[in-house]
């Protein structure tokens, strides 16, 4: 259980750190953590996959985004902004229309990240 927790922690750092787009270097590596804990969370890889997409390192974000997608596909746990992003980034413009048809309304939203 100790684990897990400090999973969430290392993720809902991270995160932070990614909204506000501060030390961005430091959050890859806090997300890192967080998955070599907890290897199977979706939304740890979704943080993984938006830092790297914040770093404009698209083909190593959309690796991220995929292994989130294979954990659990729940629209309310994938950044669909971002993977959206990352797909037009990479030319991949149907995929990116997926994503777009993906995003869950504002009032399905719920704040995914903090435990």
């Amino acid at each position: 259980m100790i684990k897990k927790d400090l999973a969430k922690v290392f993720n809902n750092s991270a995160y932070k750190l990614y909204k506000f787009k501060e030390d961005l270097v430091e959050a890859l590596e806090l997300s890192q953590k967080a998955i070599d804990l907890n290897p199977t969370e979706a939304c740890f890889f979704d943080t993984k996959a938006c830092i790297l997409e914040s770093l404009g390192k698209y083909r190593e974000a959309l690796v991220f985004f995929e292994k989130a997608l294979k954990y659990k596909f729940d629209q309310n746990e994938i950044n669909w902004s971002a993977l959206c992003h990352v797909y037009t980034q990479l030319g991949m413009d149907d995929d990116a229309k997926w994503a777009e048809r993906m995003k869950p309304s504002s009032s399905d939203k719920k704040n995914q990240y903090m435990f």
